[in-house]
């Protein structure tokens, strides 16, 4: 399965470009954060990562989005000592 993952910084912002990009690409499920990058804290994304099983794709729609937070940590750093990442 695709799963995606799209991010929005404030509420004046809509996530809908980010989620019709991650549903054309073929995503079966969406997780979604309306959070500043300056956190660290990113439920969607927790969820997201959280969801995937062996053989699952994760798709980003904007490579902005893994970024390393304040804390230092990027979504690549977060996933690689995760089972099956490559």
């Amino acid at each position: 399965m695709i799963v995606g993952y799209a991010r929005v910084s404030t509420t004046d912002q809509t996530l809908a470009l980010q989620q019709d990009a991650l549903q054309a690409a073929g995503c079966g499920r969406i997780f979604a954060d309306t959070i500043s990058g300056a956190t660290d804290s990113r439920p969607g994304l927790d969820e997201a990562l959280a969801y995937l099983r062996p053989g699952d794709v994760l798709a980003v729609s904007c490579l902005a989005l893994t970024c390393p937070t304040p804390g230092g940590n990027s979504m690549w750093q977060e996933m690689k000592g995760r089972p099956g990442w490559r």
